[in-house]
């Protein structure tokens, strides 16, 4: 009687080993994993590129020519000369395989509401989602704080950034003759 039990529980065991090799060998080999993760702004690493990205798209990213990165990032405030924003300003940055490929800065307007002030994808990473993956994760960080509006703003021109965004829900609240101003209710 022990024999059949010694045998039995090897087999048993060999079953399990089978089953967790495999189960392994699926997760390592099969499951395709992510390169891309979104962290917390580092100067370190991140400083250069988003300079880099202001210099490159200068036009797209702000309202008007010469704004203040270096202030920004080292404050870490979304407006020049308004102590009240000091510290305040959230920066993400989108890393693929660890190199930043793009970033988005957002703030706390009112206890309610937030708004979105840069957003940037490098030229060559456009085209696969990865601003609408940034977006995603600004608004559910927002909701989680308590926020219900986030606002941004782009060009009447950058047809993309509209398209997208109308794309992801936010709805048109104000136009002029240059800038259009989007939000969208976090449900």
């Amino acid at each position: 009687m022990n024999a059949v039990k010694t045998s039995l529980f090897k087999k048993i065991i060999f079953a399990m080993s089978v089953v967790l090799t495999i189960s392994c060998c699926v997760y390592f080999f099969v499951i395709p994993k992510s390169d891309l993760e979104i962290k917390n702004y580092s100067d370190a690493r991140d400083r250069e590129f988003i300079f880099d990205g202001f210099k490159k798209d200068e036009y797209w990213l702000v309202t008007y020519l010469g704004f203040p990165v270096d202030f920004m990032l080292n404050t870490m405030s979304p407006r020049p000369n308004d102590p009240e924003y000091y510290g305040k300003l959230n920066i993400r940055v989108l890393l693929l395989k660890d190199k930043p490929v793009g970033f988005v800065t957002y703030y706390k307007k009112k206890f309610y509401e937030a708004q979105i002030q840069f957003l940037y994808v490098d030229g060559q990473y456009r085209g696969k989602g990865y601003a609408k993956k940034l977006i995603d994760y600004v608004c559910a960080d927002l909701k989680k704080q308590g926020i219900s509006i986030v606002k941004l703003v782009t060009y009447t021109n950058n047809f993309a950034a509209l398209k997208l965004y109308k794309k992801i829900g936010f709805k048109e609240s104000y136009r002029d003759e240059k800038l259009v101003y989007f939000e969208k209710e976090l449900k």
